[in-house]
């Protein structure tokens, strides 16, 4: 099960805010069926937003979607499906009697293939051709992620020039962002779980402005 630091977590990578006391007013209740209160998706969030504000709902949202996710992953084997011609799976048919392998197997290893191996490039390349003709060091304005103008005394919108190997000698269009310190700090709690280059693009592409239309 999920716990309060895990959906505090969360909810900085998503909202730039833990949300605690939305999260303990919810698992407030202990024991084996303590999601049957407070865990309802329609009523809970309501219920949240009068308790502690705007943007409570969305933090129940997301504590209610983690501990379904949490009781799917403990499903032995967690199913798929997808649909597609008559052809394709007679050819995966015969492929699984050439290598001797399960269907099940051979549409595995495909799609690790796209996850490991071609996702994270195509991530890479979006973020390259975004960033290939700017200057950031011209763009020391704002935030590039989330669009922030830094604003008088007020230490999160401050902003870093932030490059993303690590090599502060290497300043290629591609591997210098600049971001405001929330998003520096929300990135570093991000990296910590996710600890390779490739995450950088994901996390960035997730909330970020600069490639939205």
């Amino acid at each position: 099960m999920p716990t309060i630091r895990d959906h505090e977590y969360s909810c900085i990578i998503k909202f730039n805010k833990p949300y605690s006391e939305v999260h303990k007013w919810m698992d407030e209740i202990r024991g084996k069926y303590h999601r049957r209160f407070r865990h309802d998706p329609e009523k809970t969030p309501l219920e949240a937003n009068k308790l502690f504000g705007e943007g409570a709902d969305l933090a129940c949202l997301d504590h209610i979607t983690l501990d379904l996710k949490e009781m799917s992953n403990n499903f032995k084997h967690p199913v798929i499906s997808f649909r597609t011609t008559q052809n394709k799976i007679e050819l995966l048919n015969q492929y699984a009697i050439l290598t001797g392998t399960t269907k099940n197997a051979i549409i595995d290893d495909i799609v690790m293939d796209i996850l490991v191996e071609k996702a994270p490039y195509m991530m890479f390349k979006k973020f390259q051709e975004n960033l290939k003709d700017r200057n950031p060091f011209l763009l020391m304005k704002k935030c590039e992620r989330c669009s922030q103008e830094p604003l008088k005394d007020v230490q999160t919108t401050k902003l870093v020039l932030y490059h993303i190997d690590g090599d502060t000698t290497n300043l290629n269009n591609d591997n210098v962002i600049v971001l405001c310190k929330s998003c520096f700090e929300v990135w570093n709690a991000y990296k910590e779980k996710y600890r390779v280059r490739e995450a950088f693009y994901s996390w960035f592409l997730q909330d970020g402005k600069l490639f939205k239309d």
